[in-house]
C-alpha cells in the first residue's frame, strides 16, 4: 500500500499498489493537562507529536477590553464570552512543545487542554451559560450536538470562592471527567472537560452554588 502517486511511482516496474490517500482516520484522545496560571503570559505543556491536534479551553476572572493572542495557525472555536465575573473561550491549533498564549493585560487563568491524534476539524456546538433557560446554579450544561460522531468532548467553566475538588464533580450518564484544573490560592475560575459519545447534554454538577458564573459547550472532531 502507498499513500501518494509520488510513492507508486517509485516503485520498481509490473508492481501492483494500493493507493490510500483519501484513507479515514479516527480521532483518539492521547494526552491531557489541567493547571492554572497568573500573568499575562501562560505556557500549556501537554504531551504529543507533530501532526496532533491541541484543543485548549481557558477561564480568566474577566476584565474589560481583555483580548486574548493564540500562536500562529490556530484558530478559536469559542470567542471570548463574558459571564458574571469569569470570562471564556476555546481554540485549537497544531501540536507542539510549548503553546504559548498571550493576554492584554495580566490575568488569573485557569486551563484544561487535550491531544487529539486523527480525525477532521473540530467544530463547537452551542455555547449555554448559567443565565439562560433553564437557569442553573450548581449545574453547568454543555448542550448536545445533534448528529455528532467522531470524538466528542464537554467542556465546563465555573469561578466561585468557594472550595471545590475534582472527586466533589459529578457527570451526567454517558460522560467521563478527563480533567479539571482547580482552584489555586486566590485563583478562583476552574475549566473541567469531559468525553462522551454525543449526541446528550454534558451535565457538570458542583458542590457549591453560583447563579452567573457558569458556561459549558461541547467541541466535536469528527473522523477524517
Amino acid at each position: 500500500m502507498v499513500a501518494s502517486k509520488a510513492e507508486a511511482e517509485a516503485l520498481p516496474d509490473g508492481s501492483y499498489y494500493f493507493l490510500i490517500e483519501h484513507a479515514a482516520t479516527t480521532p483518539t484522545l492521547i494526552a491531557h493537562v489541567g493547571g492554572q496560571y497568573s500573568g499575562d503570559t501562560g505556557t500549556i505543556t501537554v504531551d504529543g507529536k507533530a501532526g496532533d491536534t491541541v484543543i485548549v479551553g481557558v477561564n480568566v476572572k474577566a476584565q474589560s477590553d481583555q483580548t486574548f493572542t493564540w500562536p500562529a495557525g490556530w484558530t478559536v472555536l469559542v470567542e471570548p464570552y463574558w459571564v458574571g465575573t469569569q470570562q471564556s473561550t476555546i481554540a485549537y491549533g497544531p501540536w507542539s512543545e510549548a503553546i504559548v498564549l498571550k493576554t492584554a493585560k495580566a490575568v488569573e487563568a485557569g486551563y484544561a487542554a487535550v491531544t487529539v491524534r486523527g480525525g477532521g476539524t473540530p467544530t463547537a456546538g452551542t455555547v449555554k451559560d448559567r443565565t439562560k433557560e433553564p437557569t442553573e446554579t450548581t449545574t453547568v450544561t454543555a448542550p448536545k450536538v445533534n448528529g455528532a460522531s467522531g470524538l466528542v468532548f464537554a467542556y465546563a467553566f465555573e469561578r466561585t470562592a468557594s472550595d471545590e475538588t475534582r472527586s466533589q464533580i459529578t457527570l451526567s450518564e454517558g460522560w467521563e471527567l478527563v480533567d479539571f484544573a482547580a482552584q489555586i490560592g486566590s485563583n478562583f475560575q476552574t475549566v473541567a472537560v469531559a468525553q462522551g459519545k454525543g449526541g446528550t447534554d454534558a451535565v457538570f454538577t458542583y458542590p457549591n452554588a453560583q447563579a452567573t458564573n457558569g458556561l459549558g459547550v461541547q467541541v466535536v472532531i469528527p473522523g477524517a
